[in-house]
């Protein structure tokens, strides 16, 4: 920013007004115009980064592309029906041209997106979209060059031409759709980059104007009196001189060659040198690092050339020889024949932004001792997993056998009250021993490697059902399989989950009359919802959350059978593909399990 006695506009520029009222406020107008001027270069030029501009640039051409594939198209189908219409070879040419142009656009949007994984599968979807409706349209154009007009008008009456050219239209949407968000996300990367530069611009631009608009309206309205209206005036001066010298961020005006014509007291103090030992003495390049000099000379050469050059990063070199890294944004003032006259730019310390990355590197080296430390505590409870396991089988296996013993070869000393007394050790010892079996099985999914691959869910669930029933697991339940889209997920993990979900399903209609259990899916939200609903006893939804805990049972072990520990093992499996898990359900109207794969899946 620059104070009104010192904007750099020579008064061969200005224009001479008569009479104090109106010099005074074309004095104060043109100080307004110089501080909008400098906000607005701050914004502009701290809102180029190269990265950005290409991804904008980028975006902008494959939406133009797009655009014009869809009037190339146009025109074929304007050209086809203005043939089947007169069978005049004139509009032969616009369905012939435009046929030949949508190809040649389709090559350059498959060309410029092949490497944009977001897009990938709508261009993949594209290709033989637009390959159908121009066969649409060459068809018709065939049978009407061979005198089947009415099998031409037949083709075009089943609206075929229609449905093709509405998913050519959503196709283009969604691409341009994911192109815009690219460009928004360029932007706004930008914005938070630099942020708190606007910001503190901002702030100040903004006081300085509305300072200078109150103090216009107080002289125009006290313009009789000259020595207030200077005293004002001289007040406002100090005033923005006073800001543009004490602003948080360095200011200095350069020559054509680069040399040092003006600077602020804030960037003076950075480089530890006083005002007059580099004003008019040193050019902004001996101030810098020897090796950052040969790519400065070439950004100010562009700049002087016309060329936007964005902000860039570079070093300074102290009066005491210390370095200091700062953000620099330059703009370029010229005179009325268009030559270089001032070359303008404002640089800001990189010390907070170093201190800030410098951050964030300790927290992810912290972060990533952290993950040793659960690495470590994962294995240890993997071996904790397993000799728990060993320990407790060799009791188990003792107090079986020996129960054993005792009804086979002491039969004879026990009473009724005896014998039922073993059978309940012989009940329980096998119950622990389904419970270890569970825990470790949801020990094993949880470490499992979770390798995606693509499924067939109608395959795996059918496969699911055959082995129930083959193993007499269904109890002469109806169970029903709707459709099942495939999905991208563990074969051997997804397994799992349906066996759990189906023999949950199964075990609480036990008893119910034409006990039936229906398997499907639904779309929600562009996702797959897959459902196993049952006409059991149903649950009381007050508790479905804790269905999924372990060891969580809503029912008697004496009512039903289980370990409580299958919905945690369906739970941790959809968790780990990145899905979720849900039940729906209310007392004696039966239950139905939903999951799905994906994040955005649920309701």
């Amino acid at each position: 920013m620059l104070p009104p006695r010192a904007s750099g506009i020579r008064p061969s520029l200005v224009p001479t007004l008569t009479g104090l009222h109106e010099r005074t406020t074309a004095a104060f107008l043109l100080a307004v115009l110089v501080l909008v001027g400098v906000g607005a270069t701050v914004f502009w030029g701290f809102g180029q980064v190269g990265a950005a501009r290409d991804a904008r640039q980028h975006s902008v051409t494959v939406r133009d592309r797009l655009t014009r594939l869809l009037i190339h198209l146009q025109d074929a189908e304007t050209g086809q029906r203005g043939f089947l219409l007169t069978a005049h070879d004139a509009y032969l040419k616009p369905f012939e041209t435009g046929s030949q142009q949508v190809r040649g656009d389709l090559d350059t949007l498959v060309r410029l997106t092949a490497p944009d994984s977001e897009v990938e599968k709508a261009i993949r979807a594209l290709t033989p979209a637009i390959e159908a409706k121009l066969s649409e349209l060459t068809a018709t154009v065939n049978l009407e060059r061979a005198g089947k007009r009415n099998a031409a008008l037949a083709v075009v009456m089943t609206d075929q031409g229609r449905v093709l050219m509405d998913s050519v239209r959503q196709l283009v949407r969604v691409i341009g759709r994911a192109e815009a968000d690219r460009y928004a996300s360029a932007d706004l990367a930008v914005s938070r980059t630099i942020a708190w530069v606007r910001g503190a611009s901002s702030v100040g631009t903004l006081l300085a104007i509305g300072f200078l608009v109150g103090a216009i309206v107080i002289l125009r309205r006290d313009s009789s009196s000259r020595v207030a209206m200077e005293a004002q005036l001289e007040e406002v001066s100090e005033e923005m001189k006073d800001l543009y010298e004490r602003a948080p961020c360095g200011y200095h005006s350069l020559d054509a060659e680069g040399l040092i014509v003006r600077m602020n007291q804030t960037e003076s103090r950075w480089l530890g040198y006083q005002l007059d030992e580099v004003i008019g003495k040193k050019t902004v390049f001996d101030l810098l690092a020897p090796e950052d000099r040969p790519n400065a000379r070439a950004r100010f050469d562009r700049l002087v050339g016309g060329e936007d050059i964005g902000t860039g990063e570079v070093r300074f070199v102290r009066k005491d020889g210390t370095r200091f890294a700062v953000l620099v944004s330059s703009s370029v003032a010229r005179d009325a024949r268009g030559a270089p006259w001032r070359i303008r730019a404002t640089m800001v310390d990189q010390t907070e932004f170093r201190g800030a990355r410098d951050m964030v590197n300790r927290l992810n080296a912290a972060l990533q001792r952290h993950v040793a430390e659960l690495e470590d505590v994962n294995r240890e409870l993997e071996r904790f997993s397993y000799t728990v396991s060993h320990d407790l089988r060799a009791p188990l296996r003792a107090i079986t056998g020996f129960a054993r013993l005792l009804k086979e070869e002491h039969v004879a000393r026990l009473d009724a009250e005896g014998l039922r007394l073993l059978d309940v050790i012989t009940v329980n010892t096998e119950r622990m021993g389904r419970l270890i079996d569970d825990l470790l099985s949801l020990s094993r999914l949880s470490r499992a490697p979770l390798v995606r691959s693509p499924v067939d869910m109608a395959r795996l669930v059918s496969g699911v059902v055959a082995d129930r029933k083959a193993a007499g697991v269904d109890s002469g339940v109806a169970i029903t399989i709707g459709n099942l889209p495939d999905a991208q997920g563990d074969p051997g993990l997804l397994k799992h989950v349906w066996e759990r979900l189906i023999d949950n399903a199964v075990k609480y209609t036990a008893g119910v009359p034409e006990a039936s259990v229906e398997i499907g899916s639904r779309r929600d939200n562009g996702s797959t919802v897959y459902s196993v609903r049952d006409n059991g006893i149903g649950l009381d939804m007050q508790y479905a959350e804790k269905v999924f805990e372990v060891f969580q049972r809503l029912h008697p072990q004496s009512e039903f059978e289980g370990t409580g520990v299958g919905l945690a093992v369906v739970q941790r499996v959809v968790h780990r593909h990145g899905g979720r898990v849900w039940v729906e359900s209310a007392p004696g109207r039966g239950a139905t399990f939903f999951f799905t794969l994906d994040a955005k899946g649920g309701a």
